[in-house]
């Protein structure tokens, strides 16, 4: 049985080669070198040359890179400083209220002008009638001022049971006189006994044109009256707090 071939077989082609090799067969057995010429490069085809690989590119000089740092938080502007609220209140008044400090106080002794614009017929005996207690600040960039003043004073009780809106209304009208209001407001709270709280307020100018909120507040006890009028700049916002903290602290705590 045959086998198969794998390929087709060409004896031309084995004596061809066989013919190629035998030059180099017999320098083999003499030992003589082998001259280029006798090796068939047809055989073996040397490979193409290949053209020289260029030369690696230099990158450009670069400056040393310097690692990133934290960035340094800019500068915060001033922030004013956070008041330490004060608790005021004569020994002997009935109301109490909250300033951004403590005041500067006299004590009033007599009748003078610390008393005519709210009382009338003072007590008589020897004793202090009341107390004056003042609060300013001024912002020195903008000279926007923030300006409280307080008066105490006793009272009789007949006079505070005379009280009526309009009365009050006439006595805080007085303290506007030189210096009028605009959109001006006027509520009046009557309470049990004599306690009675009445407030007007409105917009005016203050001593340096600035646009400003003014307020007064008259309160009555059973044996004294509590007045405070505010005046302070609308355009400053820390002026504003001080006034909204001191309107919502008043309270009325008798001795």
């Amino acid at each position: 049985m045959q086998t198969p071939l794998l390929g087709k077989f060409d004896g031309g082609d084995v004596m061809k080669n066989y013919l190629k090799i035998m030059p180099v067969i017999i320098f083999i057995a003499i030992g003589m070198p082998i001259p280029a010429q006798a090796i068939d490069t047809a055989a073996s085809p040397a490979p193409a040359p290949t053209a020289a690989a260029p030369a690696a590119a230099t990158p450009p000089a670069t400056a040393p890179v310097t690692p990133p740092t934290t960035p340094v938080a800019a500068a915060s502007p001033a922030i004013p400083p956070v008041p330490a609220y004060y608790n005021y209140a004569n020994n002997e008044a009935e109301y109490s209220l909250i300033l951004p400090e403590a005041p500067m106080v006299r004590t009033i002794w007599g009748e003078s002008s610390d008393t005519k614009p709210y009382i009338e017929n003072l007590p008589t005996d020897n004793a202090s009638v009341g107390e004056v207690a003042t609060f300013k600040r001024v912002d020195i960039d903008t000279e926007e001022e923030f300006d409280v003043k307080i008066t105490f004073l006793k009272a009789r009780r007949g006079f505070l049971l005379d009280l009526t809106k309009d009365k009050v209304k006439a006595i805080l009208d007085k303290l506007y006189t030189q210096t009028p209001l605009t959109n001006e407001k006027f509520s009046y709270s009557p309470g049990t006994n004599t306690l009675r709280w009445a407030t007007l307020s409105g917009f005016m100018l203050d001593s340096h044109n600035h646009p400003a909120f003014s307020a007064a507040h008259y309160l009555t006890g059973l044996q004294s009256i509590l007045v405070i009028q505010t005046t302070y700049s609308i355009e400053n916002k820390l002026f504003d707090e001080y006034y909204n903290i001191l309107v919502n602290s008043i309270t009325y705590s008798p001795p």
